[in-house]
């Protein structure tokens, strides 16, 4: 299903949309109200630290990857850089919800295109003011701010 099918399918989500593009408030503002409105709606994990209960509710029912909408909203923003904000928090959602993953190979490529050789990927910022950083070490990355660190292995043979 595409995400454009599933606004369509889920009456309450396209309310909670419209009622979202119906303030006057910036386009940041609006991505920042479908984060926590949206997440809400879904009692999806947020933040890395609201994982441990997510996956506790969902016991056997899992099949994917699983990150906070955070970090998957980091990531898929990191690769479409130009992207609007609220598209970018709807694809991040989507992706949760169904237990999809911005696939990390995709991101380490980015990332040594632009910074060489990385040991560590770092996100910074908050809600949608996030950033995807190289950082040298984990221990340097978080006290650098970052929220959550990847360790990459071996990029090499992580490339398709």
């Amino acid at each position: 299903m595409k995400i454009s099918e599933w606004i369509k399918s889920d009456l309450e989500l396209y309310n909670t949309i419209m009622e979202i593009e119906s303030t006057t408030k910036s386009q940041d503002r609006q991505a920042e109200m479908a984060f926590n409105k949206i997440c809400e709606l879904y009692s999806l994990p947020k933040y890395p630290e609201d994982l441990d209960n997510y996956l506790e509710s969902l016991g056997d029912k899992q099949d994917g990857e699983i990150r906070s909408v955070y970090e998957e909203y980091a990531l898929i923003k990191f690769l479409n850089p130009n992207a609007n904000k609220r598209t970018l928090v709807l694809s991040a959602i989507y992706n949760v919800k169904n237990f999809f993953a911005v696939d990390i190979k995709d991101v380490i490529s980015k990332m040594e295109s632009q910074f060489g050789s990385v040991k560590f990927i770092g996100i910074e910022g908050e809600m949608v003011n996030t950033d995807v950083i190289p950082v040298k070490n984990v221990e340097k990355g978080l006290l650098a701010g970052c929220f959550v660190v990847y360790t990459v292995l071996d990029t090499a043979g992580n490339r398709r």
